[in-house]
Parts: structure tokens; C-alpha cells; sequence
């Protein structure tokens, strides 16, 4: 059984980033900056350690970040704060990274060469960009600045965040990452018909597709780990502001879905998506692809 297949056992997982003063390679003299991590849990809190990487960093790295030369010189190094931060990151299943649609990214090989190296057990990484790819694919979200600005252009979200350019960015990337997470979410739980008839067309096609394919577990990581995070829906959800109104609460509350779902039997056939899929059949007998797939070909067509 997967890691992320046990309905006993809630997941535990955290968005997770790092600065440095340069990519990855043993040698070249370059070293950790800024590490954090965020747990997907409700009303969570950043945990982050600020190191001395040892060296110098250009204005590019400082612009980033956002932690001074002199600051960093202040810091604990890597070795100094290795045992407590490897402690707080082995508390968690699985990391969301993010991986640059798929590349090998500086921030994944930080973080498997180094931060995570030579853990008894060490969590699981998965690339955050490419859910972000798959399930919101008219977003433009491959890196952190991309999600930053996302989240800060909400003007809520800024003053409850207390976003300033001066401050260090880490922890506003970190809840740039759990956000865009919820979104992820919010589009794989939407609810299509009402009543008895309602039920999640998406997640159910992601739970076929996962169920399966038994063989290759590894290579479906990512949609497991979505699975098992809509099991917990709430994983993302902060404190209501206080202007909100109990209704917009509920509202904004994403539904939990059956652990083995299936498609409700329609009174009639309909051209819905996947509206041919048999009641209790494992997968869906229509092409396996999300709805916005079809509205991406048709208007290619016309």
C-alpha cells in the first residue's frame, strides 16, 4: 500500500522553500540562506531558520529574500542548526516543492542533497507546480515570485499577512504555496449537480486513475498526495476575518468526499463530461482528460 493510500492515517504535509546564495553543486562554495516550512494543517504557522551560508550573496539573492549580508553573518550555519531543522521536516509524510514543471530545481536539490540528506527516514517530495500545471492550467504559476504576487495582489490577504518589501520573504512564499494548494483543491472538490445528484466529477476520475494504476505508484506520487489531502479538506483553511458572516464561512468550505466515490445514475442522458460513466465502474469510459480539456479543443476548432 502507498504511503498516501491509508484512510486511518491523515496524511502530514507541509509546503516547504529555501533561499541560497547559489544552485547546488558540491564544491562550489555556495550554501543554504533561508529555510522554512509550512504544514498543511488549519491556522498553521511558519517555521523557518535563517543560516550563515558562509559566503557573501549578490543583490539578485538579497532582492529575493530579502535577508542582508550582515544578517545572514549573524545566523547559525547549516551544521549548527542541522539536527533541529531535519527534526521539525521529519514530523511530515510529504513535502510540496516547488520543481519548475518538472526540472530539477535548485530548491529540490537543496533540499534532497542537503537538508533532507542523511535522515533515517526522510519525507517525500512533490512538485506543487505541476498539480498547479494540471489542475489550473490558466494560471501562470511556475515559480515563487509568480505565486507571491498572486496572493499579495489580494488586498486582504496583504494587510492580514502584515506584507512588507523589506521584511524576509520566505514566510509570505511559504503562505503563497499553502494557498495555492487550497486552490488545487477547490477545483478538484467543485460540486456538479444539486441534491442527491450532486457529486465530484474530478475528484472521482483523480480516485479512478489513482486505484488504478498499481504499477507505478512512484509516478503518481503527486495525484496520491492530492487524494489524501481531499480527505482532509480543510487541511488549508485559516481563521475566518472578522467581517466574515457565518454563511460566507459555509460557503467557502470545501466538502469532504466519499473515500470510493462513484457517479450518481442520471434520470436521463445528458452531454455533461463523463456523464457515460457507469454507476460502481472503476474508470470512466469517456477520454481520460479534465473538463477544461474540451473547451480548450473546441475553441481551437472554431
Amino acid at each position: 500500500m502507498s504511503l498516501f493510500d491509508s484512510a486511518a492515517k491523515p496524511v502530514r504535509a507541509a509546503v516547504v522553500h529555501v533561499f541560497a546564495t547559489g544552485p547546488y553543486h558540491p564544491g562550489n562554495g555556495h550554501g543554504l540562506l533561508h529555510v522554512g516550512l509550512l504544514p498543511l494543517v488549519p491556522d498553521a504557522q511558519v517555521q523557518a531558520w535563517p543560516l550563515n551560508p558562509g559566503r557573501e550573496h549578490s543583490a539578485a539573492v538579497f532582492q529575493a529574500c530579502r535577508i542582508s549580508n550582515e544578517k545572514a553573518a549573524e545566523a547559525p550555519t547549516w551544521l549548527e542548526s542541522k539536527a533541529e531543522v531535519q527534526a521539525a521536516f521529519a514530523q511530515y509524510d510529504a513535502l510540496l516543492i516547488l520543481d519548475r514543471a518538472g526540472q530539477p530545481s535548485p530548491e529540490r536539490l537543496w533540499l534532497e542533497q542537503v537538508v533532507l540528506a542523511d535522515m533515517p527516514k526522510a519525507p517525500i517530495c512533490v512538485a506543487l507546480d505541476e498539480l498547479l500545471a494540471f489542475f489550473l492550467p490558466h494560471e501562470v504559476l511556475d515559480d515563487a515570485d509568480d505565486l507571491k504576487e498572486k496572493l499579495l495582489a489580494d488586498k486582504a490577504w496583504r494587510e492580514q499577512l502584515g506584507y512588507e518589501k523589506s521584511l524576509p520573504q520566505l514566510s509570505f512564499v511559504l503562505h503563497a504555496m499553502r494557498r495555492s494548494v487550497r486552490w488545487v483543491l477547490a477545483s478538484l472538490l467543485r460540486v456538479q449537480g444539486a441534491g442527491s445528484g450532486s457529486w465530484l466529477p474530478t475528484y472521482a476520475l483523480l480516485h479512478s486513475i489513482v486505484v488504478d494504476a498499481t504499477r507505478r505508484p512512484v509516478a503518481l506520487r503527486g495525484f496520491r498526495l492530492l487524494r489524501a489531502l481531499a480527505q482532509q479538506p480543510d487541511c488549508c483553511d485559516d481563521t475566518p476575518a472578522p467581517t466574515e458572516t457565518t454563511r460566507e464561512a459555509t460557503q467557502r468550505r470545501l466538502p469532504k468526499p466519499a473515500p470510493s466515490p462513484s457517479a450518481p445514475r442520471p434520470s436521463r442522458r445528458n452531454s455533461c463530461c463523463w456523464s457515460g460513466w457507469p454507476v460502481g465502474a472503476t474508470s470512466p469510459t469517456m477520454p481520460l482528460r479534465p473538463a477544461w480539456a474540451s473547451t480548450r479543443c473546441s475553441k481551437k476548432n472554431t
